[in-house]
């Protein structure tokens, strides 16, 4: 029965076959930052006073503004953040942003400067906007550089959530980029400078990378399946309170041992495996990757067997990933 059709230990032996992660430090196939390239101990000065869940209303609510015509409005929230601005542009000066995650704390790693790094884009891109609209050109494409360079630097995480904020970050950055064309629109040399930089946006969400880190978390689980289930059941318990969990207790090498890891992480490998073949085949070819992507879900969605019990836990939708890349890539050539 632990060893039928959804072997685990076929399931490792292909999974370390496809060369996905195995122990914490090969999740990110770039190796460790050089700390004198490292973007984040700048970001992390910028995000000391910075309230990430008011800065992100307060950034949504700039971005609105502007948009409506609101430059008054829009000016003081910007002005507000001056400060953490000036940070962010240093930082995206930088070509890595690593944050020291200990990967083998699974599902409990937190990613609070997600949602920082997502309001310093927005931020930097309100700004740009208002720039462009009193002519400061030189001043508006430096913030739409900073901040598409900052939207990769997020976009290194090796994690899916990762991976969706840099794509939406991208799809603010370049609606101020539309809106500094409008501004431009009697300004030739103004719109070759905003032409020159468009050209050179030409980075693309690493999927594959993203699935590396996805894999790595499934693993972990998998390797301290009686921690975690103990852990989701005190959280599910609301008169219980969870004590933090102590790094030194998890397993962070070897094949899962527990029986119902044994019996269902198998097909929870197989998955990454199948995950990591479609964003290595079809890296770059958009359109086929939802296709392919879909099609992995339907396949998935078909299967409520006692065998899928992880799988169906842990495993995101990935679908119609590649259909807003290609939609940003189209208004970016446009």
């Amino acid at each position: 029965m632990l060893n039928g059709g959804d072997s685990l230990d076929r399931g490792v032996t292909d999974y370390r076959k496809q060369g996905l992660p195995w122990t914490s430090n090969e999740v990110d196939r770039d190796g460790p930052v050089v700390e004198s390239e490292n973007a984040a101990p700048i970001l992390e000065r910028a995000f000391i006073k910075f309230d990430a869940t008011r800065a992100s209303s307060e950034g949504s609510k700039a971005w609105t503004m502007v948009s409506e015509g609101n430059n008054e409005g829009a000016e003081a929230i910007v002005t507000h953040y001056a400060p953490e601005l000036v940070l962010a542009k240093e930082a995206a000066q930088f070509p890595r942003a690593d944050f020291h995650k200990d990967w083998d704390l699974g599902p409990e790693i937190l990613f609070p400067e997600t949602m920082s790094l997502r309001s310093l884009e927005r931020l930097l891109s309100v700004r740009a906007v208002m720039e462009a609209r009193r002519g400061e050109v030189a001043a508006s494409i430096s913030d739409l550089k900073d901040a598409w360079a900052l939207s990769r630097l997020g976009g290194q995480e090796p994690i899916l959530i990762s991976l969706l904020v840099q794509v939406s970050s991208r799809g603010t950055i370049l609606s101020a980029a539309e809106q500094a064309v409008s501004s431009y629109r009697n300004q030739p040399p103004a719109l070759s400078s905003l032409k020159a930089l468009l050209a050179k946006m030409t980075d693309e969400p690493n999927f594959e990378r993203a699935v590396r880190g996805e894999a790595y978390m499934g693993l972990v689980v998998l390797r301290n399946g009686p921690i975690f289930r103990s852990r989701l059941m005190r959280n599910s318990d609301t008169d219980s309170k969870v004590p933090v969990l102590d790094p030194r207790t998890l397993r962070r090498n070897g094949s899962p041992t527990g029986i119902i890891e044994r019996f269902t992480g198998g097909k929870l490998l197989k998955s990454y495996v199948q995950l990591d073949n479609i964003a290595l085949k079809d890296a770059g070819n958009y359109s086929q990757l939802d296709a392919d992507l879909e099609a992995f879900d339907h396949e998935l969605s078909k299967d409520n067997s006692l065998t899928a019990y992880y799988r169906n836990l842990l495993l995101p939708v990935y679908s119609h990933i590649g259909q807003v890349i290609l939609e940003d890539n189209a208004r970016r050539v446009t």
